[in-house]
């Protein structure tokens, strides 16, 4: 209950002094109460988000690791697959070296062939029963006259 006051805005007693003074005292605790309480609960919610951002960070942190590794693991990778590549460009160009040397060698080589194929064929011609048609020689010959030799014609059989 309020104390009763006057035109003036002050207290008529004793009493309605006392009044207000306890109503000051417990309005004051219940302000300390509640600002206290504000403060608690401010506080849990900045320790849970306080957690929740160190969480946060330790995983952004562990993501950063591992991309680093990740990172440096591909270009390691790199380096190796350049190097490989680089032996792999020499061989070539060694092969390419020989092979060029092999194609300018090619018409002479062919050439020599053509020769040593024309002195081959010559002396073939020149062998006895050569000249490039066949066997030669008596077996040869009778070979010849019995596959040429025309069959006798086959009678007939009438039936009885």
């Amino acid at each position: 209950m309020a104390p009763k006051r006057d035109a003036g805005g002050s207290c008529r007693t004793v009493a309605d002094v006392q009044q207000l003074e306890t109503l000051l005292s417990t309005g004051e605790k219940k302000v300390k109460n509640l600002g206290l309480s504000f403060s608690n609960n401010i506080f849990k919610r900045a320790q849970a988000r306080s957690r929740g951002g160190r969480e946060a960070f330790e995983k952004c942190e562990q993501i950063n690791q591992e991309s680093d590794t990740m990172r440096d693991q591909s270009a390691a990778d790199h380096a190796q697959k350049k190097k490989e590549l680089a032996a792999r460009k020499q061989a070539l160009v060694r092969k390419v070296a020989t092979t060029g040397t092999a194609l300018a060698e090619l018409p002479s080589v062919q050439e020599e062939a053509a020769h040593m194929f024309a002195q081959l064929r010559a002396k073939m011609v020149d062998a006895p029963g050569g000249g490039g048609e066949g066997e030669a020689g008596p077996a040869a010959k009778r070979r010849k006259q019995v596959a040429f030799q025309p069959k006798p014609p086959q009678q007939k059989q009438r039936g009885a």
